[in-house]
């Protein structure tokens, strides 16, 4: 979801839901978005050219992101065609 545009934490929780993932705790969200930045797959600024409001934490991929990002893509491609797999079997 970061990999689009520069995307804010209240946006990037209103696309879970959007995607049916509505029981994830917004601080589990924030939590995962901080270690996402500590390995260095995203990085934040404040965007403080709003009108209203107080300024609100932008989040983007990084370079070392995009190659996390391919590596997960490959991973859950080969976890999808097993999962598949299996369930021509049952």
């Amino acid at each position: 979801l970061v990999k689009g545009a520069p995307n804010h934490g209240y946006s990037l929780i209103t696309d879970l839901e959007e995607m049916g993932l509505n029981t994830l705790h917004p601080s589990v969200v924030y939590r995962i978005l901080r270690e996402m930045e500590d390995l260095g797959w995203i990085q934040s600024d404040w965007e403080t050219d709003q009108t209203q409001g107080p300024p609100r934490r932008t989040y983007h991929l990084t370079a070392q992101g995009e190659e996390a990002l391919q590596y997960w893509k490959q991973e859950l491609a080969r976890t999808n065609k097993i999962i598949l797999q299996l369930l021509e079997k049952v």
